[in-house]
């Protein structure tokens, strides 16, 4: 934008003032002095620098158009100034080649407040878009912490769950396996934790069950056994047939007999 604005259209009018400036220097050179081949070779070789300068910067639509013009009028008007040509004479083309400097000048002057309003134009498109970056850039940013939340920490903290449940025995867990990466694979190993668990609390459930049937079955059998000895006389002797032990009912019915 500097080199464009500055070093281009702006540093070309100066130089094309300049050369306007050396110009009219030159006319009342001549004008007083007349030709002189040393000072007003000086004064020609200066214009010509300076619109050296000012064709290798100019942009503007029409100034090659009228540097060239000036050029050819310059040319000319050193000619007949060579020649030893009156003031008079030379005045015309003095007058055009100064009209034509003063049209360079603002063509370099519009090309440059031309390339400026286009330069703020950009500046300003160049920051929506910026700015449209930024905003997009900050939703998929959203997107991307919402989609890793959902996809990763979500579950992470599922399985957490999961495990803390099933660690305090709480086996009705609903685990949903419909995952292929290392979370499902995490996942599935819980399912199983928690299937194992349920199995073997179905199992310990049953040991349960039968160890208590068992015992009360062994409470009605000796129920029984204690019913039978309060109705038949039962006694037991040693081998040389001393009594050893009788119930009651042997010793009421030895009583009777």
């Amino acid at each position: 934008l500097i080199k464009t604005t500055y070093d281009k259209p702006l540093m070309s009018s100066n130089f094309a003032r300049d050369a306007l400036i050396f110009f009219q220097k030159s006319k009342e050179y001549i004008s007083r002095n007349g030709y002189d081949e040393d000072d007003f070779e000086d004064l020609y070789e200066t214009i010509i620098d300076d619109l050296d300068v000012v064709q290798e910067r100019a942009i503007g639509e029409h100034s090659t158009k009228h540097l060239r013009a000036t050029l050819a009028l310059l040319e000319q008007w050193h000619g007949l100034a060579e020649a030893g040509e009156s003031m008079q004479a030379l005045e015309p083309i003095g007058e055009k080649i100064e009209h034509e400097i003063d049209l360079l000048i603002e063509s370099e002057f519009s090309a440059g407040f031309d390339f400026t309003e286009i330069a703020k134009k950009s500046a300003k498109q160049f920051a929506i878009i910026t700015i449209s970056l930024g905003i997009i850039f900050i939703l998929i940013s959203m997107a991307t912490s919402y989609y890793l939340f959902r996809s990763i920490f979500y579950p992470i903290k599922r399985c957490i769950e999961l495990s803390e449940n099933i660690a305090v025995g709480n086996l009705d867990n609903d685990i949903v396996l419909d995952r292929k990466d290392e979370v499902g694979e995490l996942l599935s190993t819980l399912d199983s934790m928690q299937r194992t668990f349920i199995e073997n609390r179905s199992r310990d459930a049953e040991a349960k069950a039968r160890d208590d049937a068992a015992k009360e079955q062994a409470a009605d059998y000796e129920g029984q056994l204690d019913a039978i000895s309060k109705v038949m006389a039962v006694v037991e002797f040693e081998l040389d047939g001393t009594i050893r032990t009788a119930n009651d009912m042997f010793w009421i019915t030895w009583v009777i007999r």
